[in-house]
């Protein structure tokens, strides 16, 4: 037998035995609901949450967030396309020069007020990174307890594993320079969450 043939035998033999997964582990518990508890860990990271009866809501919010900001063109996920969106609004792929993105979350996580995104066609990625202003658009009957719990939002969705995933906390943040907050250093200054009821 050859030393590959060797290295080959040893590694077929180790993977062979398996180990039974550890158990999970602790979990914290949540004082509130976990709607409330997204909505309260979402406000203390610094994004601004509105709640709405319905879906067909946000559109009109959106607009309003436009015309108070002054702004022109806005991007919308593909996801979000079946909303009656004005001519200002282009779907798809978001523009570099637009300073507002619209965006469809896979999940809310209660434990922390953080949102779950996955990379697909109807959920482009620039999206997240590019405007100064990011609207989430999320149903309140997807937002989770725990980080663990995204795991298994994302293999319920269609497109797993997806190419990439985002958790996205507020807006974007860092305190490289002098242990200084700056907003807008990786992303959007500002993060608005409508939470959907219906």
């Amino acid at each position: 037998m050859s030393a590959r043939d060797n290295i080959l035998a040893r590694l077929r033999n180790a993977t062979k035995a398996r180990k039974p997964a550890p158990p999970p582990g602790p979990r914290p518990v949540l004082a509130i609901e976990p709607v409330a508890a997204f909505t309260t860990a979402a406000i203390k990271a610094a994004a601004e949450v509105e709640t709405l009866g319905e879906m067909s809501q946000a559109v009109a919010v959106v607009e309003r967030l436009c015309d108070e900001a002054g702004i022109a063109n806005y991007s919308v996920a593909p996801a979000l396309q079946s909303l009656n969106w004005p001519q200002r609004a282009q779907i798809g792929f978001g523009q570099a020069d637009y300073p507002l993105a619209v965006v469809a979350p896979l999940a809310g996580i209660a434990e922390t007020g953080t949102l779950l995104f996955r990379s697909d066609a109807d959920n482009p990625t620039n999206l997240l990174f590019l405007p100064e202003t990011l609207v989430a658009i999320l149903p309140i009957d997807t937002i989770v307890t725990h980080f663990e719990d995204t795991l298994e939002s994302l293999r319920k969705s269609t497109a797993f594993p997806p190419r990439a995933i985002n958790w996205v906390t507020g807006p974007s943040r860092t305190a490289d320079i002098e242990q200084t907050i700056q907003l807008g250093a990786h992303g959007p200054r500002r993060l608005r969450i409508l939470m959907i009821q219906d």
